[in-house]
């Protein structure tokens, strides 16, 4: 009996506090559901039969380590505000004879009462839409789906039972730790701690303001993708620390000088909501920076992996100029490795294979070139280097420095572009895109040619289709005059990175399983009869590179729709925590509050005086996320644009248009949870009235 005292105990202190402990179970039933979802999804069968399935493994991978990580910090949160609310009455039952052993057992058995829930809750409702999950999943990534049987995975539950388990056991363990190091009275008058108005630190404030200055400068200032792959999260670090320091430092500083205004300060509406916010500031921005960085993430995941979901086919269709393409790279020797004659040879067992199928290429594009890249030291000079394969990574940090460099004959350009180009030896025309040289001549390492012109068109994009790199085409009258380059770059100490290219692609008519199934064909036609030319010569160094758009397509889309599908179901948990954090805080708020306006009434304050003076603090404080968070994404977009384009993103008018959408839309969800917890926190402070 004395055991199941304390049970009654939890439970009745459970029900008691249903008001923050229902939250709360909801809480812990969704995050274990969310993982073992995701958890269960990657040993799915329609996973392993999806071909290409290894990206989205990838990405689900990812997601279950993204989200492990954040239950555990936010349920620490949410804990924590459990334990801030009933240490009260803790402090109570050691006041009356309860010894913090009795205390602990109440603990114990909340914490286990809440564990069960939670995570017997989460795997059933995680087994029931799990099927719904994947069916999603394959609706994203274009799959077809035969198998609509429910499917236990064995692993996946004891897998999510074990880490929720040690999740909640940690918990216990720190809230048994709290109690045993405090005495009686420091629990009862634990809701009063930490709550003198903070001086306003304008030194922390300023700091912030520079902190984020500095990012959203790097943001704006960064033209390479290259380079803002590597500072993204350096400015995201940057916006973090600054968005803590202007919520908590700030806000205080701000409310300050609000106070100091006798004309905005001496209002009823203002008056008490004001000095409320200033006498708990400090913790108050801590709780409301973090729903700006919790919106800010939700917006920004959305944003980017819906623009490259939904802007996938346009990207496609950006990269391949044609169906199917081939390029064989050789890496050692000279131009005359690949001469004319083993380009016909090639040709024709792409022939051979085109009439055993029956199909006719068309738009047929095939050319040799030497391959190299460089940084761009002026308007007409280019020094060679290894670039982004090198140790000299600072060379692809600027778009005005890094560039590729392409070479190729005038007898290929006048043959597909129908012109008559005649360039004599050490003469050349330029083709470029993103950077500018001069008229007269062009110095390449130790190697320089004159400029006979300037080209306004290229017949292919291929591997170009980046149009972020610089890139810069030289026609010369033989290709051979490039042979000194290849020398170079066999020398030991080189950092040169040269190839010979060859390029053969081409179209057909039909859908793109015909497309497909007629690439599949020509690589195990064409593939092995290349390594057998090569093969004989162990000086040559070369690689095949062989793809489809229809191949490439489906590969996109599993990594696409894979990253979609885990971006919809983060920023789900995002905005659960961060509605969680805006409920609690008022929840929190409304009962320290409360006594407050009591007084307040009894001196003559109206029932419609507390309604206009709760909804000037919430519309203060709780609009100051929302706001910010749409600050963060606008200056950090310039940032991420260059990121997607190393993802062949390229309308950047469609990514633009699907954030505004996104915000809005984001925006109406607030507006609801901010309805929502006004009217929670007035009831609370002004009774059951509307």
């Amino acid at each position: 009996m004395r055991g199941l005292f304390f049970q009654k105990l939890a439970i009745t202190g459970m029900k008691k506090n249903r008001q923050i402990y229902l939250p709360y179970l909801l809480t812990c039933i969704l995050t274990v559901m969310m993982f073992y979802l995701l958890h269960s999804i990657s040993y799915s069968h329609l996973l392993m039969m999806m071909k290409g399935g290894s990206s989205t493994e990838a990405a689900l991978t990812l997601g279950k380590f993204v989200v492990a990580i954040f239950s555990f910090l936010f349920l620490w949160y949410s804990n924590s505000f459990l334990a801030k609310r009933r240490t009260k009455e803790f402090g109570l039952y050691n006041i009356l004879g309860m010894g913090k052993r009795g205390l602990r057992k109440i603990m114990f058995w909340e914490t286990l009462i809440t564990a069960v829930i939670g995570i017997v809750g989460g795997l059933l409702f995680g087994f029931l839409f799990s099927k719904l999950a994947e069916l999603c999943l394959a609706n994203i990534l274009r799959s077809e789906v035969t198998d609509y049987s429910f499917t236990f995975h064995l692993e996946s539950f004891l897998f999510t039972a074990e880490i929720y388990g040690a999740i909640f056991a940690f918990l216990l363990i720190r809230s048994m730790i709290k109690v045993q190091i405090s005495n009686p009275m420091e629990l009862f008058r634990s809701e009063n701690y930490g709550e003198k108005p903070p001086k306003a630190n304008w030194l922390l404030a300023v700091l912030g303001l520079l902190l984020l200055a500095g990012a959203y400068a790097l943001a704006v200032s960064i033209k390479s993708p290259l380079a803002a792959l590597f500072l993204f999260f350096v400015a995201v670090v940057m916006v973090i620390i600054a968005t803590y320091l202007l919520f908590i430092a700030g806000s205080v500083a701000f409310c300050k000088i609000l106070k100091s205004k006798k004309g905005y300060y001496y209002k009823k509406q203002h008056f008490v909501s004001l000095s409320s916010m200033i006498y708990r500031m400090k913790r108050n921005g801590a709780g409301l920076a973090s729903i700006c960085i919790l919106s800010t993430m939700v917006l920004v995941m959305l944003s980017s992996t819906g623009s490259l979901y939904f802007g996938m086919n346009e990207a496609i269709d950006h990269r391949f100029f044609r169906q199917t393409e081939l390029y064989l790279n050789v890496y050692t020797g000279a131009t005359e490795d690949l001469n004319m004659e083993a380009r016909e040879k090639i040709k024709g067992l792409y022939q051979q294979e085109f009439e055993k199928a029956g199909v006719t290429p068309k738009n047929v594009v095939d050319y040799a070139c030497v391959r190299t890249e460089g940084v761009i030291l002026s308007d007409s000079a280019i020094e060679l280097t290894q670039g982004g394969y090198g140790e000299d990574m600072e060379s692809i940090f600027s778009t005005s420095k890094f560039c590729v460099v392409d070479f190729i004959s005038a007898q290929d350009y006048n043959r597909l572009m129908g012109t008559d180009l005649a360039p004599a030896a050490g003469e050349a025309y330029l083709y470029t895109n993103n950077c500018q040289f001069g008229q007269e001549k062009l110095a390449i390492d130790n190697l320089t040619w004159k400029v006979r012109g300037h080209v306004k068109s290229m017949f292919t994009r291929g591997n170009n289709s980046l149009d972020f790199v610089p890139f810069v085409v030289l026609i010369l009258s033989d290709l051979n005059e490039t042979n000194a380059i290849f020398e170079s770059s066999q020398q030991e100490d080189s950092p040169i990175y040269v190839t010979l290219q060859w390029l053969y692609c081409y179209d057909i008519d039909g859908t793109d399983e015909e497309v497909l199934n007629m690439a599949k064909q020509l690589k195990l036609a064409v593939v092995p009869e290349l390594i057998k030319d090569f093969t004989g010569d162990e000086n040559i160094a070369y690689s095949i590179y062989f793809q489809s758009k229809p191949e490439t397509k489906k590969s996109m889309t599993d990594l696409y729709g894979g990253l979609f599908f885990i971006g919809v179901l983060l920023s789900f948990l995002f905005l659960m925590a961060a509605v969680l954090i805006i409920y609690y805080k008022q929840i929190s708020e409304g009962y320290e509050d409360q006594g407050r306006f009591g007084i307040m009434k009894k001196v003559g304050m109206t029932t419609k005086d507390i309604k206009s003076s709760i909804n000037s603090q919430v519309l203060t404080v709780f609009f100051a996320p929302l706001l910010m968070a749409g600050l963060h994404l606008s200056f950090a977009y310039p940032l991420i644009w260059r990121v997607l384009q190393l993802l062949m993103l390229t309308n950047l008018g469609y990514v633009i248009l699907i954030t505004v959408c996104i915000y809005a839309a984001f925006t109406v969800f607030y507006v609801g949870v901010y309805k929502w917890t006004a009217g929670t926190y007035y009831r609370i402070v002004g009774g059951n009235k509307k």
